[in-house]
């Protein structure tokens, strides 16, 4: 799309900046942010490491040629997600994703994520209705059955979230509504999605619709795990 293709040639202008002063470990004489937020179990530490990634997350999303936009805008309309729908980008960060959801005509977008500096990025691109500044360890300040479809991308992986926002994501969630996620394969078992997911199912919460093959995520990055896309409707 257009306004994607203008933000990634603009983003490749722009010089790699460690902000903040946040010491990166260097890969190929660069910091390798995605290295160091992957090997970073503490969340609040994370937090902090992200002031510094913010200002320059969607040039590296470029430069690693990032996979997860192209599953999304074919996975939302293939979900059948009408275009008006109320959809929570969880983890939604500086908005790199949600900017692909905006430009094929979802315009209903609410982002939530922990880090400020990323929310503030995501603010510049103007694509969300709202965005709202939380952990999502805790629960959701969201009514029960009040949204339409949810998506989290890069977000339930290593370095970042497990299976504890799942209950409320599927509590905020309408029923029919479509979980639209990625999932780590080196965290799939690790982290126990694979026992939550069957434990959601078997109890007549959620059925699995769909689900992609493995994936790498950052082909022109080296630290870059495989994931995969799932497709997870509410009953």
């Amino acid at each position: 799309n257009k306004t994607m293709k203008q933000t990634s040639k603009n983003l490749k202008k722009t010089p790699m900046i460690a902000a903040n002063g946040v010491k990166m470990p260097m890969v190929g004489g660069k910091p390798n942010w995605l290295k160091v937020t992957y090997d970073e179990p503490d969340n609040k530490k994370l937090k902090k490491l992200y002031v510094g990634w913010a200002e320059v997350y969607d040039k590296n999303m470029v430069e690693w040629g990032y996979s997860y936009n192209r599953y999304v805008v074919k996975l939302f309309p293939k979900m059948k997600v009408k275009k008006n729908a109320k959809i929570l980008d969880a983890g939604g960060g500086s908005g790199w994703v949600g900017q692909s959801l905006f430009d094929i005509g979802y315009r209903n977008l609410i982002n939530i994520d922990y880090s400020p500096e990323m929310l503030k990025e995501a603010k510049k691109k103007k694509i969300y209705k709202k965005n709202i500044c939380a952990d999502l360890k805790k629960p959701i300040k969201m009514r029960t059955n009040s949204i339409d479809a949810i998506m989290s991308v890069g977000f339930l992986a290593r370095g970042h979230l497990g299976t504890e926002c799942l209950d409320e994501f599927y509590r905020i969630l309408k029923p029919g509504g479509y979980h639209i996620c990625s999932i780590g394969e080196n965290v799939f078992k690790k982290f126990g999605f694979d026992k939550k997911i069957k434990q959601l199912i078997d109890d007549g919460i959620v059925t699995v619709d769909h689900k992609t093959r493995p994936f790498t995520v950052l082909p022109n990055n080296k630290a870059s795990a495989k994931s995969r896309m799932w497709c997870i409707r509410k009953l």
